[in-house]
């Protein structure tokens, strides 16, 4: 997204650690599946507590679940009621039925006399959007499957197919496996 705005993602990062606005960095990780930044204020607090946000980022289903409230059509912030809850999950459901990995956008207030935070505070988040994305294929990747199966490297491919039916999800696995020297014909090229 950024790209299509025009800007730089090294260049706003290198600025906001350089200004210290960048205060905590909380990496993507497979156990949270999602990334979260602390960010603080451009000019300092409006007295008392001094308010710094949260930024997050992740898995549409991990962050949507941690999720208390949501911005409206007119950007006010309201409670996440099980009605918009539902209304959101159809959403990502949607996406995901039409081959898009879906993430969320979310933020929070934290108290900045609480930093550093040991773990990060990724709970009582307000939706900021719901996102598809298409991962492309890396230009690399189709040269790399025709190498390997010409040299007769055994190839295993397994299909995971998560399955949404009612409320329950089922997965099935499907296993390829070409014997080595006896590699099935490469893949067409890419469109």
């Amino acid at each position: 997204m950024l790209k299509a705005w025009d800007v730089d993602y090294a260049v706003l990062r290198e600025e906001y650690q350089q200004t210290g606005r960048l205060v905590q960095v909380f990496g993507f990780t497979s156990d949270r599946k999602m990334a979260s930044v602390i960010v603080a204020p451009e000019s300092g607090g409006t007295g008392g507590k001094q308010r710094h946000m949260l930024y997050n980022k992740g898995a549409a289903d991990w962050v949507l679940a941690r999720c208390t409230s949501f911005f409206d059509e007119s950007g006010v912030l309201v409670p996440l009621r099980d009605p918009e809850r539902q209304s959101f999950e159809r959403m990502i459901n949607e996406m995901a039925s039409q081959g898009l990995r879906t993430l969320c956008l979310t933020q929070k207030e934290v108290d900045a006399s609480e930093l550093p935070f040991k773990e990060a505070p990724e709970f009582g988040l307000s939706l900021v959007a719901i996102v598809g994305i298409k991962d492309p294929v890396r230009p690399e990747v189709p040269e790399a499957v025709r190498y390997v199966l010409v040299v007769g490297v055994l190839v295993v491919v397994v299909v995971v197919v998560v399955v949404l039916v009612g409320s329950s999800f089922f997965v099935s696995f499907l296993a390829t496996v070409s014997p080595a020297g006896n590699p099935p014909p490469p893949p067409p090229p890419p469109p």
